[in-house]
């Protein structure tokens, strides 16, 4: 079943806000990375002065597959050419270990796109597996601007979370971080974001560690993000 977890964010400041979530960086092993691995906006929502803004992220995870316009960079924006619910590896109680959704990436026509190869699922614990093939180089993958990466599922359709270039020929073990930055300004759903570029009002929200689904954020006078207890 798939859990629901919320972010309510009412807004104090004395000014009309907008606010956006930016997920924290997935670690990505065994696979050599072409690029820095991108944060993604994962969803924008404004609120009044006195209002509150609503954010619900459902705890179901995608392989995505894209490109960028220009060159990845912060503030890019990934036009998503492919998505595929994964299952993340997992220990059942009995200790028996289940592991993740393996899946192949192809390219063809200028583009990547899933291999269905039925490759025998070797996602490690957390986490999924994303196969690139040989039909395409580095310099492919650079001028084409390919990119590679998790997504999550927002109010039904699934959205970038994080984004990075692919290499060929690689096994790459995608561990996606269930923890967001709150974060206020203008930002684009779907753009790619260096976390240092967020500045320092942003507040860390990360719900594997909470004590439930549900998350109250107050945003002060001062314009302090703050979480209630």
């Amino acid at each position: 079943m798939v859990k629901k977890f919320n972010i309510t964010v009412q807004n104090q400041s004395g000014a009309a806000q907008q606010y956006a979530l930016v997920a924290e960086k997935p670690e990505v092993r065994g696979g050599n990375v072409s690029s820095p691995i991108w944060s993604s906006v994962f969803a924008t929502a404004q609120a009044g002065e006195g209002d509150t803004a609503f954010f619900t992220i459902e705890n179901q995870y995608f392989a995505i597959l894209g490109t960028s316009q220009c060159r990845p960079q912060d503030g890019t924006n990934v036009s998503v050419s492919g998505t595929q619910p994964v299952e993340l590896g997992s220990t059942r109680s009995d200790g028996t270990k289940e592991p993740g959704t393996t899946i192949g990436v192809v390219a063809s026509n200028d583009m990547l796109q899933f291999s269905y190869d039925h490759s025998n699922p070797s996602g490690q614990s957390r986490a999924f597996e994303l196969k690139t093939k040989t039909d395409f180089t580095h310099d492919d993958a650079q001028s084409k601007n390919f990119l590679i990466g998790a997504g999550a599922s927002l109010n039904g359709r699934p959205v970038p979370l994080a984004a990075f270039v692919p290499g060929p020929n690689q096994q790459y073990q995608i561990e996606p971080k269930n923890v967001f930055y709150l974060v206020t300004g203008q930002y684009r759903e779907g753009a790619l974001v260096e976390e240092e570029s967020m500045g320092y009002n942003r507040l860390r929200v990360d719900f594997g560690n909470a004590r439930g689904n549900n998350i109250s954020v107050t945003q002060t006078p001062d314009g302090r993000l703050i979480i209630q207890n």
